[in-house]
């Protein structure tokens, strides 16, 4: 039952990886081009992206 858990939550976090990906695309299409403060977002989205990697690949 926990190994079971276990997997599912490694899908789960691999599905939200992705769907964190796809909206961050978006948003680096929308914003870019609008100054700084769409250079802050995508840094900030990318950041979560990478630590989101980080977790997925070490749990």
């Amino acid at each position: 039952m926990l190994h079971r858990t276990h997997t599912g939550l490694h899908h789960l976090l691999a599905d939200l990886r992705s769907l964190l990906r796809k909206l961050a695309q978006r948003l680096n299409q929308t914003l870019h081009g609008a100054g700084d403060a769409a250079g802050d977002a995508g840094d900030h989205l990318r950041n979560l992206l990478r630590h989101l990697g980080g977790a997925a690949g070490s749990a």
